[in-house]
């Protein structure tokens, strides 16, 4: 129980940093872009402007892949598939 209620909530956290980078990439809430200094300096340029966005689309994609996976271990995994999906959420935030 502790364990669905650990992945319902990280699901959730994850789900908030997608929506920041596909609807509002230039937030410093959860996973936005503007946190970095070199964001006033990419505004600037158009490339490295699309660049950017690009890749914030691409973590946002990633971050999904990663959600649904977890919702799936959540509805059909046992304790220990639990167990481990916990764990790589935990080294998801370390690194």
């Amino acid at each position: 129980m502790i364990l669905d209620i650990a992945i319902i909530i990280f699901c959730i956290m994850e789900l908030g940093n997608v929506l920041i980078l596909y609807f509002k990439p230039e937030s410093k809430l959860g996973n936005g872009v503007a946190v970095f200094d070199a964001w006033k300096d990419v505004k600037e340029n158009k490339n490295l402007d699309l660049f950017v966005h690009y890749m914030a689309y691409w973590v946002a994609g990633v971050k999904l892949i990663f959600i649904f996976l977890l919702l799936v271990v959540l509805l059909t995994g046992n304790e220990t598939t639990k167990i481990w999906a916990v764990v790589a959420m935990i080294i998801s935030i370390a690194t």
